[in-house]
């Protein structure tokens, strides 16, 4: 089946592009034709070359199946076949704000099918974070205390207070990540990743630190207008309730603070890696995630599509 994916910029190493590089490449691998259509290229693009044709020209990419968007350009496509929208936030609405008329709409949380609920657009479902499970995993084995502490993300308003935790506490710190693309982001992150044992970071970097067996913290930098950001230290319990909101720091309400980073940094315990990994195959392996889409796929169209569950 040819695939349409959209999105608004699929140029930056940033989370929204990463989800459509990792659910694009899983439908690769099952023999699928995925096709990216963005107002603009670059490094995400080359990445996608080897199984997925990108272009900022619509007429590029002509025919396909259905459209698996996300963003307002959804809503250029041509109503000709099934079009669905997955709304990953309920911040950003420039861009995240649902179009009306399309064929169904998902939501990456369950934060966010209320949001599209309460405007009066049905949720098809809840689709997870896909995670490329071997892409990110083990490489190196975390160490004992003091962490190694790794602040990841491309949204960094809380670096200086992380910063000061760990110079409080002993820990070395580091940064992965930058407002853009040359300014502190890289493409190899799994490595980053490895090099680190305790992570800080929102939503995939936090998913993809546990798929490598690292403790994670969900500090989220989004927006300095908004009243919270950090959520706290991630177990098997933990991931449950923060996950209903994408893991971007808005479940407990609270602000980050010196003090407060230094008590979750003290909850540090390698001994979770294997269990924290395990909940990211078990709800984030790519096929896992988009079965949602892939069941509305088969209901819309009426067509077989391989790796439906």
């Amino acid at each position: 089946m040819r695939v349409l994916f959209t999105n608004w910029h699929y140029s930056m190493m940033g989370g929204a592009q990463t989800w459509v590089y990792t659910a694009a490449q899983a439908l690769a691998a099952l023999g699928h034709v995925p096709l990216v259509w963005s107002d603009g290229l670059g490094i995400l693009a080359d990445k996608s070359a080897p199984f997925a044709r990108c272009s900022t020209r619509l007429s590029d990419l002509e025919p396909w199946d259905v459209v698996w968007g996300s963003h307002q350009l959804v809503g250029r496509v041509p109503a000709r076949t099934p079009r669905c929208q997955i709304v990953h936030a309920t911040q950003n609405q420039d861009q995240e704000a649902p179009v009306p008329g399309l064929d169904a709409y998902f939501a990456v949380s369950e934060e966010v099918a209320d949001f599209l609920r309460h405007q009066g657009f049905p949720c098809a479902g809840v689709i997870r974070q896909p995670i490329d499970t071997e892409r990110f995993r083990r490489l190196e084995p975390p160490r004992p205390w003091p962490p190694r502490v790794l602040y990841f993300g491309n949204y960094q308003r809380w670096v200086p207070l992380a910063a000061e935790a760990c110079r409080q506490i002993g820990a070395p710190f580091s940064v992965c990540g930058g407002p853009k693309d040359d300014e502190g982001r890289r493409w190899d992150v799994e490595r980053a990743l490895n090099d680190a044992d305790l992570v800080l970071g929102q939503t995939r970097c936090v998913l993809e630190a546990m798929a490598c067996e690292r403790n994670a913290i969900v500090c989220s930098g989004w927006d300095p207008d908004f009243d919270y950001g950090l959520d706290g230290f991630v177990t098997p319990a933990t991931y449950a309730e923060f996950r209903t909101t994408n893991l971007t720091g808005n479940v407990r309400r609270q602000l980050p603070t010196v003090d407060g980073l230094i008590a979750e940094i003290r909850k540090y315990d390698p001994s979770l890696g294997p269990a924290l990994r395990a909940l990211v195959v078990a709800h984030h392996a790519p096929l896992t995630a988009i079965q949602p889409l892939i069941q509305w796929t088969v209901a819309t169209t009426g067509q077989p599509f391989a790796g439906m569950a």
